[in-house]
């Protein structure tokens, strides 16, 4: 094989010269190919798919992992690396080191069973295949079994999303795990109970979140493959890590996963959502809905896709939709009231509150009939609400800022905004572009509302302070650690009992 070495810095085919020796009970016929732990490496097309979709890398990435596939179990060295990717270049080892990080943190967010490239003390990088750590997922349950059957039940209890239906589910759910540990579904299941008990804050969300991302951590390790659980990770990731770019992903992950399934369709909603990219055209919801028209829960999401880009009188007609559907259902009946709060539809927002059970998310509802009562100048009732809200047993400084945003008061709502901000409390991600703040607050909002969108990645996520310097740690879900915070917690997430691995920021 000839050499070809390229003497400049260019992201050029700098990995011609690196073609894999594997052999062929490693690559089948295909001597350019390599499959292992759901990834298939193409080093002629210089691609990596998992699971057939492609994942984004860059081109010194992509040269990264065919010389480090290359070289089997032998190490690789730094200036090795440097040798062969920057031919006649001055590469720092911080450029090595966030091009290995990048690469790794690429990989786990796809299948985060296992190390893959392993960091040696003075001996560069080696690539870990695992193998063995990715055995296929248990076979699926047979639909006449009565494991499944009560499952259905459970996810069933789930999607009436009120209080009573959350916890039948996690009873349900949890007699399901005592007959089968290893059941996955329920695991999945589980983890979007305790995501909903925090979003609609049936509990205090920060412990159920951090239940939620153990028990999808413990799905995953099961079956890496679980779309549920990726989907329910994504809804975590944004609405407790306010993580846009790993949400995205897991949420991507998902979709591709289960094309077809309402949980992955509503983490790719609720993330396009959050990044202000999303119009009526979100491509799996509405393939969704061609082939499930008379989903009530699909339909709601289109709702809510356009309610969030200020189309209301569609949405409000998507939630009529949906409603006749379900003439009860709840997150229906909330938003089509949003929608129709916006609309300045004042008494049809109320008559559509006094339908919602006293069941679904009270707290929600109360901030939204204080909003009302606001923009009514009813003071009676929006003192009354704002005062019940703020004696509710979760208190939300989203919901608050939403209430008295509505009476204008518009200093107060931005009060409560910081305060949120500064708590790094849940559901900041999505408060950031609801219109019921983003539009009555106008432009005096703006630069919080833009610091929320922009912030969330480089914080410790067990002090809250920002990480600063060259050094911080990380799990493979993404949570951010201090170096203190780390040593604290023994070199294991807290929320996700995950191992932490340092990572080098340049």
């Amino acid at each position: 094989m000839s050499e070809r070495r390229h003497t400049n810095g260019s992201d050029g085919d700098a990995s011609a010269e690196m073609l894999p020796e594997f052999s062929a009970e490693d690559a089948g016929s295909d001597p350019y190919s390599l499959s292992f732990c759901g990834f298939t490496l193409d080093v002629r097309e210089k691609a990596l798919h998992y699971h057939g979709n492609r994942i984004a890398l860059t081109p010194k990435e992509i040269d990264l992992l065919i010389l480090l596939v290359n070289a089997r179990s032998r190490p690789v060295t730094r200036d090795e690396i440097v040798d062969r990717l920057w031919p006649g270049d001055d590469a720092t080892d911080s450029v090595v080191s966030q091009t290995v990080y990048r690469l790794r943190r690429a990989m786990t967010q796809y299948n985060p069973s296992s190390e893959y490239i392993k960091t040696l003390r003075r001996a560069g990088y080696q690539f870990i295949p695992a193998v063995a750590a990715c055995e296929p997922p248990p076979p699926a349950v047979p639909f006449f079994s009565e494991l499944f059957r009560d499952y259905r039940v459970g996810v069933h209890r789930l999607a009436q999303q009120t209080r009573t239906g959350v916890e039948e589910a996690i009873a349900i759910l949890e007699r399901l795990l005592e007959a089968d540990p290893l059941y996955v579904p329920a695991i999945a299941g589980l983890a979007h109970a305790q995501a909903l008990r925090a979003q609609l804050l049936y509990a205090d969300p920060r412990t159920a979140y951090v239940k939620a991302k153990r028990l999808c951590a413990s799905a995953l390790h099961i079956d890496p493959d679980c779309g549920q659980a990726f989907a329910v990770l994504s809804h975590v990731l944004l609405q407790f890590n306010r993580n846009y770019a790993a949400a995205r992903s897991a949420a991507d992950r998902a979709l591709a996963l289960t094309p077809y399934s309402v949980w992955a369709i509503r983490a790719a909603v609720w993330t396009r959502v959050a990044l202000g990219e999303t119009r009526e055209d979100v491509p799996a919801l509405t393939e969704g809905l061609a082939r499930n028209p008379a989903s009530a829960a699909l339909t709601v999401l289109y709702g809510i896709a356009l309610y969030f880009a200020c189309r209301y009188f569609d949405a409000h007609a998507q939630f009529l939709d949906a409603l006749f559907f379900d003439a009860n259902f709840a997150p229906a009946q909330y938003y089509d009231a949003c929608a129709l709060s916006m609309l300045e539809r004042f008494d049809e927002a109320q008559e559509r509150l006094a339908q919602i059970s006293p069941a679904y998310s009270p707290a929600r509802v109360l901030a939204l009939r204080a909003h009302i009562a606001g923009k009514r100048r009813n003071d009676a009732e929006f003192s009354r609400c704002l005062n019940d809200l703020e004696r509710m047993p979760v208190v939300s400084n989203i919901l608050q800022a939403v209430a008295v945003a509505g009476g204008g008061r518009k200093q107060d709502a931005l009060e409560r905004l910081v305060r949120a901000f500064n708590h790094g409390e849940a559901g900041l991600a999505i408060a950031a572009v609801d219109p019921l703040l983003t539009t009555t607050l106008g432009r005096r909002a703006a630069p919080l509302l833009a610091g929320i969108r922009s912030d969330g990645v480089a914080r410790c996520r067990k002090c809250a302070r920002p990480v600063h310097g060259r050094e911080r740690y990380a799990c493979a879900f993404d949570c951010t650690f201090c170096p203190r915070c780390a040593a604290l917690a023994g070199g294991v997430c807290t929320e996700c009992a995950q191992p932490l691995r340092r990572v080098e920021v340049s």
